[in-house]
């Protein structure tokens, strides 16, 4: 075998609850409400942008924003590990 691939997060790392704070993080400097885990969960697949553009969609921020927001929620994602955790069964993988 010369190679194994597979993807780590949301199959064998559940990261929504970092994600989760940092949303929560760039939606409060815009001075809007938090979103919840649910929510969360509901707004990611497809990458950062498109998890950012559900984001302001839900709390009604202007598209001209995307830029600047999905800046910033990147900025905060690289590194952000403290609330993610293996998912029931990943060990055994």
């Amino acid at each position: 075998m010369k190679a194994v691939i597979f993807d780590l997060d949301g199959t064998l790392i559940d990261s929504a609850p970092d994600i989760r704070k940092i949303a929560n993080e760039v939606l409060a400097g815009e001075g809007r409400a938090a979103v919840t885990l649910a929510e969360t969960r509901g707004f990611i697949g497809s990458g950062a942008a498109a998890f950012v553009s559900r984001m302001m969609a839900a709390r009604d921020l202007p598209k001209a924003d995307h830029p600047r927001l999905l800046e910033q929620f990147v900025a905060r994602y690289e590194g952000a590990v403290d609330l993610s955790r293996l998912y029931d069964g990943a060990i055994e993988v």
